[in-house]
């Protein structure tokens, strides 16, 4: 593996961490790793004193460790947004972890913060920087709010989003490829035409959204709203456990997917590795 990958490891296992932590801690397994860069998992388990060395490097990382399975990490909390501005269910969750009996009857759905059209554009032009040079940082995105932005044809590799909510956003023909948009919320939407390849979109709500002509090949839809959209997208060896396809399903095309999470992870990584072999 070479330094700039082990480099892009490093910042992602930051980034996702302090980025959606509530306490501080985080972990990620190397079978993550493997799938979200297309690394062996070998590889990684062979320089883990390399990834430990340049995580250790990381300003917001305060203590590690490398276990058989994964990195588990605590964090400085100024740089942990959740963990200051997480509303009632980040702070009640990081003073259970600081032994405070604090309770609360209200709600812990997470408050979406509106970002503006140029913090946009800044987190994601840092992320071009992340991809195409050792610079810039990962895009991660949670508990955003993001209204009347134009994404029509652009591209977002490896960008996350968590419990984001987008409302009249344009995504045509955009590509979605390797994203993740975990428990967001697209609401009049249009992702007409748009190509996602590996992406996850688990507890993802579509709502009244339109998908005509959009093709998923090998997403996570678990848990996911598909119930009230417009046109017909196309599902191919996706994971459908727990999705809500609605009345009006058979506009739904849906293609060798799989309603075991776990078996489709099993059968998915089992193609990637036979690739890679090749």
């Amino acid at each position: 593996m070479d330094n700039k990958k082990l480099k892009q490891i490093a910042r992602y296992c930051v980034t996702s961490g302090t980025q959606n932590t509530t306490d501080g801690t985080w972990s990620i397994s190397y079978d993550e790793m493997s799938h979200h860069f297309g690394v062996d998992r070998n590889d990684i388990n062979g320089n883990t004193q390399l990834l430990a060395d340049e995580l250790n490097r990381q300003e917001e990382i305060n203590d590690l460790m490398m276990t058989e399975d994964c990195i588990e990490m605590t964090y400085h909390m100024e740089h942990c947004p959740l963990c200051q501005q997480g509303g009632i269910k980040g702070a009640l969750e990081l003073a259970s972890v600081l032994g405070c009996n604090i309770t609360d009857e209200h709600e812990d759905e997470p408050e979406h913060r509106p970002m503006n059209y140029d913090e946009v554009e800044v987190k994601l032009a840092k992320h071009t920087l992340w991809i195409l040079a050792e610079e810039g940082e990962q895009a991660v995105f949670s508990a955003c709010e993001i209204s009347h932005h134009n994404f029509t044809a652009r591209s977002f590799p490896n960008v996350m989003f968590s419990n984001c909510r987008f409302s009249f956003c344009d995504f045509c023909e955009a590509d979605l490829s390797y994203c993740v948009f975990e428990n967001c919320e697209f609401v009049d939407c249009d992702l007409s035409y748009v190509k996602a390849e590996g992406a996850d979109f688990s507890g993802t709500d579509f709502c009244d959204s339109r998908l005509h002509d959009a093709c998923f090949d090998t997403c996570n839809f678990k848990d996911a709203k598909l119930n009230d959209i417009h046109s017909h997208p196309r599902l191919q060896f996706c994971c459908i456990e727990n999705t809500d396809l609605g009345e009006d399903d058979e506009y739904i095309y849906l293609d060798d997917c799989h309603d075991n999470e776990t078996e489709w992870e099993a059968e998915r990584d089992n193609h990637y590795m036979e690739m890679q072999v090749q």
